[in-house]
């Protein structure tokens, strides 16, 4: 991915903020201001809480892409930067000659950042004023937060999840290539039966199942796109 606005460095790491985040960043801020209760506080205060809950919600793409960046660089893999983008954040780095267990580590430090920070957030919703409703939107950054650690941790090529089972499968004894594939196909089965069992759930009476479809579907794509060539002319 090429582009982006150049924000500096964080620990030696560099920041690009790319052009579709900066174009829905408004509208995170409006969904962040519409979920606040307009029983909470003047039109002003719930404004400034819903712009800076947005700036905390880009904030926690950058913790946890810098939890998988500085955790690289302390087991001396190249780190290019950090981009942040509509659909989340990459860390561009060179893991070609990193170890199993160090692409293991690098993989688990995002979704560890992220439940870190979603602790901390949630600790903070308890002793922040409900003013603005800033107590509410700090609560829903902590979910956010805890939601993005638990789907990263999904077995599933490219998320983080697939990453470790990726390099645990080589550490076993797997060549790189059979263990991509096999975290790929991983994430296609489980993102199917995540999507199709959303729709099936619904279908019985759980209506708010169908919160969990784009997600299958997001994991399901995200893996097709991530199966390796040689497995993708066999299917």
């Amino acid at each position: 991915m090429t582009g982006g606005l150049p924000l500096g460095s964080i620990g030696g790491v560099r920041l690009v903020v790319g052009s579709s985040w900066l174009l829905v960043l408004p509208v995170v801020a409006l969904g962040m201001f519409a979920a606040i209760d307009p029983a909470s506080g003047s039109m002003a205060s719930r404004v400034l809480v819903g712009a800076v809950g947005s700036l905390l919600l880009s904030v926690s793409v950058v913790v946890h892409e810098l939890g998988h960046a500085f955790v690289a660089r302390r087991h001396g893999i190249d780190v290019e930067r950090v981009i942040v983008f509509i659909l989340g954040g990459y860390s561009e780095m060179n893991l070609d000659t990193a170890r199993p267990e160090q692409e293991w580590m690098v993989a688990v430090a995002g979704p560890v950042s992220s439940g870190l920070l979603g602790a901390a957030l949630a600790a903070g919703a308890i002793v922040a004023p409900a003013t603005g409703g800033l107590d509410s939107t700090l609560v829903l950054l902590a979910v956010a937060n805890g939601g993005v650690a638990a789907f990263n941790l999904l077995p599933a090529f490219p998320l983080d999840g697939g990453r470790m089972l990726r390099s645990a499968l080589v550490r076993r004894g797997r060549s790189p290539l059979l263990a991509e594939r096999t975290a790929t196909m991983t994430g296609i089965i489980l993102g199917g039966a995540i999507a199709l069992g959303g729709v099936v759930m619904s279908l019985l009476g759980a209506a708010t199942s169908l919160l969990v479809v784009p997600g299958g579907l997001l994991v399901l794509t995200l893996a097709t796109w991530s199966l390796p060539k040689t497995a993708a002319e066999e299917i």
